[in-house]
């Protein structure tokens, strides 16, 4: 197993969720459909808790987070990290952050999103970061105030309203 990996998820997991339970889960995630050529992008789950799932597909070297529920603060940071830490152990550099289950407002983590971790992102190698809305107007409001505030130009990090559009950005070639 990747024992750097484990290492740090349980570092971030203790940290910022301390009650919570922990749970590390290696196994295939359903496929999402692709916008090419009716292939579909095979996910591996390596993190699954109950505000959170992130899952890997190596050959396309894509991260794919899914939220659900009301987030806090420190659970909508707990998941970033390890979405940062998962990047970074799989060479993942397009992100697929699927907010569709996210319920509520979540301005207060906007700034920290901005400004300390999707720089680190970039950092890392990230290049792209699509994300889905939630139905939820709130969440779609923190969403949009999060991207606003760490990409004004929409180059690197956009919001979609479907799964099928934020897909089939992140499968575009890369251009200068």
């Amino acid at each position: 197993m990747l024992p750097g990996l484990v290492a740090s998820l349980t570092r971030f997991h203790t940290q910022l969720c301390p009650r919570a339970p922990f749970a590390l889960i290696l196994f295939p995630a359903p496929s999402l459909p692709s916008a090419h050529s009716g292939a579909t992008v095979e996910l591996q789950q390596i993190y699954q808790h109950e505000f959170v799932e992130i899952s890997v597909d190596r050959k396309r070297n894509w991260l794919y987070a899914n939220w659900k529920g009301y987030q806090s603060d420190a659970c909508i940071k707990e998941g970033c990290e390890l979405m940062l830490t998962a990047m970074k152990e799989f060479k993942a550099v397009h992100i697929l952050n699927d907010n569709r289950q996210v319920l509520g407002i979540w301005t207060g983590v906007a700034d920290w999103l901005a400004r300390n971790w999707f720089p680190r992102m970039r950092a890392s190698g990230m290049k792209k970061f699509a994300l889905i809305y939630s139905p939820s107007r709130f969440s779609q409001i923190s969403a949009d105030a999060a991207m606003l505030l760490y990409d004004q130009e929409g180059r690197d990090v956009v919001g979609f309203h479907s799964e099928s559009a934020a897909v089939a950005w992140l499968a575009q070639s890369d251009e200068p």
